[in-house]
């Protein structure tokens, strides 16, 4: 299977984002900005349905505001929960991973997508998983 990629976006492509790390909280996501050079923030696998949204945007504004000049896409992967992916959307997240079998999964990429919202139906490749 191929990964998706997302419609006009000021978001890169699912094949040309910056190298991935995972960031299971907010140490992670500051070691991963520290070098300087762009990366991708990984939430944890489902970190959408355990932690929440809120949690995820806290954690990226949190490093924005610690690393300003560091160029960094923020995705949160929401597993198979659309409901979590919609809320996020709402607080302004840019980037999810959600299942292609979630339930209302093609709503949500058709509108978010529409807005320059990144929308991968599989993790991306890299980080510590």
């Amino acid at each position: 299977m191929t990964e998706e990629k997302p419609g006009v976006s000021a978001q890169p492509a699912a094949g040309s984002l910056p190298p991935v790390r995972v960031a299971h909280g907010l140490a992670d996501a500051m070691a991963a900005l520290a070098p300087g050079a762009p990366v991708t923030l990984l939430s944890g696998p489902g970190a959408g349905l355990y932690a929440g949204p809120l949690w995820w945007a806290s954690v990226l504004a949190a490093a924005r505001r610690a690393y300003p000049a560091t160029a960094m896409v923020g995705v949160l992967d929401c597993a198979d929960g659309t409901t979590q992916a919609w809320a996020g959307l709402r607080l302004g997240l840019t980037g999810f991973v959600l299942w292609r079998g979630a339930p209302g999964r093609a709503a949500f990429a058709r509108l978010a997508r529409a807005g320059g919202v990144l929308v991968l139906g599989l993790r991306p490749l890299g980080g510590d998983g």
